[in-house]
């Protein structure tokens, strides 16, 4: 399963953050290095142009860092990851530490 449908973002917020500390998309895009299309789909929420989920998420916490913005509250975890799996359901630990070595290294600062 991607990544990405199990952490999602709230780019709004990061947007609300940029306006208040009176910086343009153009000035975080510099900071980062990263495009203006780019911090727009971050801001919105949306899958394009990043090359895959990983330089997305590296993106969006040094983004949360250039901002001083909370991680945890931009973090969304949309799985619910507590319940445990149905009898006949096989576990798959490789994709289990995958997700959660990424959360960890997302929250870590």
């Amino acid at each position: 399963m991607d990544q990405s449908n199990k952490i999602s973002f709230k780019g709004e917020a990061l947007a609300r953050k940029r306006k208040k500390l009176r910086l343009s998309q153009a000035m975080v895009a510099n900071k980062l290095t990263l495009i203006i299309d780019q911090i727009n789909a971050i801001e919105k929420n949306q899958e394009r142009g990043f090359i895959n989920f990983h330089f997305k998420a590296l993106s969006i916490k040094l983004y949360a860092r250039l901002l001083e913005a909370d991680l945890k509250k931009i973090i969304i975890t949309t799985d619910d990851s507590t319940k445990a799996p149905a009898k006949n359901t096989p576990v798959r630990p490789r994709a289990f530490f995958k997700h959660f070595f990424t959360l960890i290294f997302l929250v870590s600062m």
